[in-house]
């Protein structure tokens, strides 16, 4: 069956119905085409013979407001924490951008529902314990990428802690941050940071 046949005038391509024949160009020929939605639109021939083209672009319209709405999740800090990880490895533009995304930091959960599978559970089991204000996405590795293996939940304290930047003591064979080390002793923070400086730690 020859394309002339398959492209009749009234006949039905997914929610497209062929209204009438346009013009050529560059040896594609165009068609007027009526959506179910009430949309027209001008495709190419081979696009509507060929399974391409289905539908104005309703189709992909639908199927993203489905996804959107299929967790129902859009309004909570789980999903907000989710789509911080992804801005800060993956938006260029992002403030947060050259500490993950520009080191090679990478989210490996390929999807929302993903990140949920693997680690909704023990958000729920931090916040119980800790607090959902006080429950934060923290690397094990702060080189290595958000995954299932090298995430966990944190309070603030406990990721400021975990801090690339932050300074270790070694204090009774234990490695501590400065702020655990002046907790540890008992004299203040700045106390601490201060003989710290001056190299008498």
């Amino acid at each position: 069956m020859n394309q002339k046949e398959i492209l009749q005038l009234g006949k039905r391509f997914g929610r497209l119905t062929l209204v009438k024949y346009l013009y050529k160009k560059n040896g594609h020929k165009y068609f007027l085409c009526k959506c179910d939605c009430g949309n027209e639109k001008v495709i190419r021939g081979d696009s509507l013979k060929y399974g391409n083209t289905k539908s104005c672009g309703c189709i992909a319209i639908e199927n993203t407001i489905k996804r959107s709405k299929k967790h129902g999740d859009k309004n909570t800090r789980f999903y907000r924490i989710f789509t911080g990880l992804k801005q800060r490895c993956n938006n260029k533009n992002g403030r947060d951008y050259k500490n993950y995304g520009e080191r090679g930091i990478k989210c490996e959960w390929n999807s929302y529902e993903d990140f949920k599978q693997d680690m909704y559970s023990l958000y729920l089991e931090h916040c119980k314990e800790c607090g959902e204000k006080q429950t934060t996405i923290d690397r094990i590795d702060n080189d290595g990428n958000y995954s299932k293996e090298n995430c966990k939940w944190s309070t603030y304290k406990e990721q400021n802690n975990n801090r690339r930047d932050n300074i270790i003591i070694n204090f009774n064979g234990k490695d501590l941050t400065l702020k655990q080390y002046s907790e540890e002793i008992g004299i203040n923070y700045p106390c601490i940071f201060n003989r710290f400086k001056k190299g008498i730690l």
